[in-house]
């Protein structure tokens, strides 16, 4: 299953710590809650960062199972678009605002 991630560390939290409420049972790892704990509990910019680090370190050394897949996606767009190649292999989805009409083809609205 995919899970929705972000900018901060509060859904890993949830997910990973084994009293997250939607942590997964199985894969309690006091490793990983002590590295949670020392980023929910961090007072500087610089514990954060260590804290961080200790989560990943516990991953490397500890991996669920669960990670050792990755879902991927297929996209098609029709032709009477051009897309841009995206070096990066970002989502087509994600180059949305850039796709322009193919060849000469003109959409005209009323507003």
């Amino acid at each position: 299953m995919d899970s929705i991630s972000g900018p901060s560390l509060f859904r890993s939290y949830q997910r990973w710590h084994s009293g997250g409420p939607f942590s997964i049972k199985p894969i309690a790892s006091l490793q990983i809650d002590n590295s949670l704990d020392r980023i929910r509990h961090a007072g500087s910019d610089d514990e954060y960062r260590a804290g961080v680090l200790a989560f990943q370190q516990a991953f490397a050394e500890q991996p669920p199972a669960i990670l050792l897949a990755w879902s991927e996606r297929a996209r098609a767009v029709s032709r009477r678009f051009d897309v841009p190649v995206s070096d990066d292999g970002r989502d087509v989805l994600a180059t949305l605002r850039v796709w322009r009409p193919a060849g000469d083809q003109r959409v005209a609205g009323r507003n």
